[in-house]
């Protein structure tokens, strides 16, 4: 069976469609919805205040990374899309490639990761919580990759995933200097998450 394909630009113009999904429409939601049902469900599962609390910042914290990996959510379709292929997104050329700035924000996106981590979950050892920061920055990277692929203006970086995994470690490095292991395990004997 033969097939039959259209060229780019004999496309009706209704195709071709630009859009953004501004920060607020994403962030204001989520933090009115999600904090307070999980705050509300820690207090059914019998989590104590400070249990409760952390959890509430520790989605907090989920949808803020969201918001700065995702938002402002650009649109592209048709003309207005990448015309390169999907592999052009991507930048696997670390340190050489580096802004500093970019790679200093990322870190500090994630070490309160490194942070809760420890607190929060299971994931209580320094390779666990780098592990887990590698695979956190992995599954955005990716998620940047499959948004490009369908029009978004992301882009995916090595240099962003060397630096997440290294402000998750510089998290963890801050929470063991500032939080004796008896203090914690006195505040929180189980992982507050999985209550």
């Amino acid at each position: 069976m033969a097939r039959i394909e259209v060229p780019r630009s004999d496309w009706p113009a209704v195709l071709d469609i630009r859009f953004t999904i501004p920060l607020i429409i994403f962030a204001i939601p989520a933090l009115a919805f999600l904090v307070p049902l999980t705050l509300i469900h820690s207090q059914r599962l019998g989590a104590s205040p400070s249990r409760t609390l952390w959890n509430g910042v520790a989605v907090a914290y989920l949808i803020g990374v969201a918001a700065v990996a995702f938002f402002p959510f650009q649109v592209n379709i048709g003309e207005y899309a990448n015309q390169g292929p999907w592999w052009s997104i991507i930048n696997p050329w670390p340190i050489v490639t580096i802004d500093i700035r970019t790679f200093l924000l990322n870190i500090l996106m994630t070490a309160p990761l490194g942070f809760l981590l420890p607190m929060l979950t299971r994931v209580n050892t320094f390779g666990r919580v780098v592990l887990a920061g590698a695979l956190f920055s992995l599954g955005i990277e990716i998620t940047q990759i499959w948004f490009g692929v369908f029009g978004a203006t992301r882009t995916a970086d090595v240099n962003d995933l060397i630096a997440n995994t290294l402000g998750a470690a510089i998290g963890f490095a801050v929470f063991a200097l500032v939080s004796p292991q008896r203090e914690i395990r006195r505040l929180f004997p189980e992982p507050v998450l999985q209550r």
